[in-house]
Formats: C-alpha cells, sequence, structure tokens
C-alpha cells in the first residue's frame, strides 16, 4: 500500500485536504447532499471543526463519493478520516437531509461506554460531527471466514465477543443493528471493539448478545462449524429465551457452552 501520510504507526494512502483550502471534498464531506448545501451552514462547520483542532479531512475509504472516498455513507452521516492533533482519527458529519435532528445522543452513548473499552474513544461533538478513534480491524463476518481454519482460536475470539456483549447488556444500551454485524463489530488483534451507535437506544430492552447468538449460531453460514456439538436449532433458541429472560451469569454461561468445548 502506498503511504502518502503517516502519523506515529499509522501509515495510509489516502490525501489530505486542509480545513482552510475550501474545496468541492469539503462540500461534498461537510455539507452533503450537495443540494442542500449553502456557503453558511459549510462555513459554520467548518469553524467547529477548527476550534476542535481538526486540521484536515482524508480522501480515503471504501465507499465512492462523486469521485472522491470516504469511510462510510449512511442515510444520516458521512464518515471520513480526518487530523485532529496531529492524530488520524474519525469524522463522522451527519447529513444535511438526516432524519436525525442531530448526534448528541449517539457521542453521550460513546462518552458512556469509554471506561468499559467497548467502543471507540471519543474526543469531541456537537449537534453535527463526531470525532473518535479511528478502529482498524476487520468486519467479524470477514474475520470468521477468514480464520474459519483456526476454530480454536476463532472460538475465543468468539466467546469474547459474546462476553463483551453480556457486558454491553448489562450497562442497559442495547446497539440496534448487531443482528446485521457487518462493519458494526470489528475485530481488532484478538479484541472486539462495536461501532456505530447511531440507532442504540437506553429505553428498549437489551438484544445485544442475543442478536449476535442468533447471526452465530442460526444464520451463519459456518455455524456448525462454530459449534462444539451437533446441538439443534431448538435448543439454541430455549438457550437464548432463557438468557433474554434472566440476563445473568448463569444464563451466558449456557450460552457460551454452545462453543466453549472444554465443558
Amino acid at each position: 500500500m502506498a503511504c502518502r501520510f503517516r502519523f506515529k504507526e499509522t501509515c495510509l494512502d489516502g490525501r489530505l485536504y486542509s480545513l482552510d483550502n475550501i474545496g468541492v471534498f469539503h462540500r461534498l464531506v461537510l455539507c452533503y447532499p450537495p443540494r442542500y448545501c449553502n456557503d453558511d451552514v459549510l462555513h459554520e462547520r467548518l469553524e467547529s471543526l477548527r476550534r476542535a483542532g481538526v486540521d484536515y479531512i482524508v480522501d480515503y475509504g471504501g465507499y465512492g463519493l462523486y469521485g472522491y472516498h470516504v469511510l462510510g455513507k449512511g442515510y444520516s452521516s458521512i464518515v471520513t478520516l480526518c487530523i485532529q492533533d496531529n492524530e488520524v482519527r474519525v469524522l463522522k458529519i451527519r447529513r444535511l437531509d438526516s432524519r436525525r435532528r442531530g448526534l448528541e445522543f449517539e457521542a453521550v452513548i460513546l462518552e458512556y461506554l469509554e471506561p468499559y473499552e467497548l467502543s471507540p474513544k471519543i474526543y469531541s461533538w456537537s449537534k453535527d460531527y463526531i470525532v473518535m478513534e479511528y478502529v482498524d480491524g476487520i468486519p467479524l463476518p470477514i474475520y470468521i471466514e477468514n480464520m474459519i481454519g483456526e476454530i480454536d482460536h476463532l472460538r475465543r475470539v468468539l466467546r469474547k465477543l459474546l462476553v463483551k456483549a453480556f457486558l454491553l447488556d448489562g450497562l442497559g444500551v442495547d446497539h440496534g443493528e448487531l443482528n446485521r454485524p457487518g462493519s458494526h463489530v470489528m475485530v481488532v488483534g484478538d479484541d472486539i471493539v462495536f461501532l456505530d451507535f447511531e440507532s442504540a437506544s437506553v429505553s428498549r430492552r437489551p438484544r445485544n448478545l442475543t442478536s449476535l447468538a442468533s447471526y452465530l449460531f442460526l444464520r451463519s453460514r459456518f455455524r456448525r462449524k462454530l459449534m462444539c456439538s451437533d446441538i439443534g436449532d431448538e435448543e439454541i433458541i430455549y438457550r437464548l429465551r432463557m438468557y433474554k429472560e434472566r440476563l445473568n451469569s448463569r444464563s451466558l454461561r449456557r450460552v457460551l457452552e454452545i462453543i466453549q468445548c472444554e465443558i
């Protein structure tokens, strides 16, 4: 991979765009979609980011945006890399046509979770943006596919995933998207980080573990390889139901037994 810029141990092939020289990329990322953008909104967001110590946004990522690249493009936000305080970080900007009135709730959730090492660290936020840690990991489905040949190691990582989901349940936060983990669950080394809490809730009953366990043991194409025994779907559903009702360590253990072969 070409290394256009390096900060500490981070080497990326993106192109930096200073916030002091406004161009097309700034308008697309900070003021999307273009038909709703005007100079007042763009300059307000630029000034807010400058005050927060953001110096650059970065043309980098797997999503195309009119010939440029970003990390993500959703219904409510654009996600890209930025440079803040000489560190590579992630910038999430609220789209102008978003149905969400602001990103404050997601930011508060990230601050609440930060001591538990379940989510990215958060550095700055406002109604319109969040600056958070850049998590350089592998999405869960890709990790499972890559590691299915090293099943013992994979099972250890998946047990850690379920335990972290249990902790998230215990903290009263329902992520809201873990039934489709996709890019919401990143494996970093042997650790797990949950991303994108914009659909999170503290009012509905948490179902993080049951969502992930249903994906792993009922819907994944590798589900039979992940399990230690020929346990039937009805038994899996029963154990998940018991966990949902009791939400305690004993019911967690019964779920972990599905892949904890030494028990």
